[in-house]
């Protein structure tokens, strides 16, 4: 009888601990876990007196777990904002020989880049061309000269600012 006793409050013991282990919410993975009172009722570990049967009862009460608040959506981060590119100014048409600008507005300290392909379809390297950094108001400015022996006709420019690309005609003349 004490043998079966013992296995009756172990097996009812094992089976809270697991029932509480099934049962835990979120928070109590997080560390705030709820505890587990184990209680006895008409039990005792001591020699079982003549008038205890097999029939004792062991129970478990769980503590009241804390009420999970609903979960909140966390924003999302603002999406960066888009690029813009300007025109600001573009000397067009020009004459041959000339210096030629060109100017646009984007956001300030993005990385600019000027490339210019001629009216006969060859890719200038003329110095003035190639990358900048737009300044605090945004601006990106280039000057270069336009060769002398240029082909006469619409030349192609392109402007890329932090990836994004924007094209132009220059007038040679």
């Amino acid at each position: 009888m004490k043998l079966t006793r013992r296995r009756v409050i172990i097996g009812i013991v094992v089976l809270v601990v697991c029932a509480a282990l099934v049962s835990r919410s979120p928070q109590q993975e997080q560390g705030t876990a709820t505890p587990v009172v184990i209680t006895r009722a008409a039990t005792s570990m001591a020699t079982p007196r003549p008038a205890e049967t097999a029939t004792s009862t062991a129970t478990a009460t769980l503590a009241p777990s804390p009420i999970e608040a609903p979960t909140q959506a966390r924003p999302s981060p603002s999406p960066a904002p888009a690029i813009t590119i300007e025109l600001i100014r573009l000397t067009s048409p020009i004459t041959r020989g000339s210096d030629a600008s060109l100017q646009v507005r984007t956001t300030p300290g993005a990385r600019c880049l000027l490339s210019y392909v001629t009216p006969a379809g060859k890719s200038s390297e003329a110095q003035g061309l190639g990358p900048t950094v737009a300044d605090g108001n945004g601006i990106c400015a280039w000057t270069w000269r336009i060769g002398a022996n240029t082909t006469p006709g619409r030349g192609r420019l392109q402007v890329s600012v932090d990836g994004v690309g924007q094209g132009y005609e220059i007038e040679i003349q």
